[in-house]
């Protein structure tokens, strides 16, 4: 967290990706990996959201594994699954960034699954954010919820690749040339007035 926010955002990432590598098992490694992924927007977005979801499984998998033993109180079990829904409802951020409509639905419905009244702690921890003047949480809350609450949209467009070089445009024909104009015939001398027409010229003996 330190490295982020020096402004080493890149250092960061990395190590909250050495950090999860190292602890695997901890939820939160990838948590805080996923979160340094999604500040770099889009390019980060697949690493987020894959790591906002192993997150969500790690803490899946050990509290499937609690199921069979002791709770203190249902307050317990009932903040356990609060915390999946978090883990989740970050991934369906990372996957709306991506306009990935599919792991978006999918991700909500594992939030709601673990948090039903989900959306309305969000908008208190909205209301509370504006209400502490806390523009972070509150940029953060705001996002939460529409990822979980705004409609889901088409995927993005995928531009058809072009395989090889285009093809080069076929020669356009020669122009054609014009035929030169008709030569004008020059007009015959009118003959001075009052000239005799002279003899006919001889030939040589």
């Amino acid at each position: 967290m330190a490295l982020r926010r020096l402004g080493r955002q890149a250092d960061s990432r990395q190590a909250f990706a050495r950090a999860a590598t190292l602890d695997a098992d901890n939820p939160w490694t990838w948590f805080d990996l996923g979160r340094a992924a999604l500040a770099d927007g889009v390019p980060g977005g697949r690493e987020a959201l894959e790591a906002f979801e192993r997150a969500a499984r790690i803490e899946d998998s050990k509290q499937d594994g609690k199921q069979g033993g002791k709770r203190d109180s249902e307050d317990d079990g009932e903040k356990e699954g609060q915390q999946g829904a978090r883990f989740w409802i970050w991934a369906a951020r990372a996957a709306q960034l991506l306009a990935a409509p599919d792991r978006l639905a999918a991700c909500r419905r594992e939030a709601l699954a673990r948090a039903p009244a989900l959306g309305a702690a969000l908008r208190r921890a909205r209301d509370a954010a504006a209400a502490d003047d806390d523009p972070d949480a509150l940029a953060e809350a705001e996002a939460l919820l529409a990822a979980l609450e705004e409609p889901i949209g088409p995927g993005r467009t995928r531009l058809a690749v072009l395989s090889g070089p285009p093809a080069a445009p076929a020669p356009a024909p020669p122009p054609g040339r014009a035929a030169p104009p008709p030569k004008k015939k020059a007009a015959p001398r009118p003959a001075r007035p009052g000239a005799r027409p002279g003899p006919a010229r001889r030939g040589r003996r």
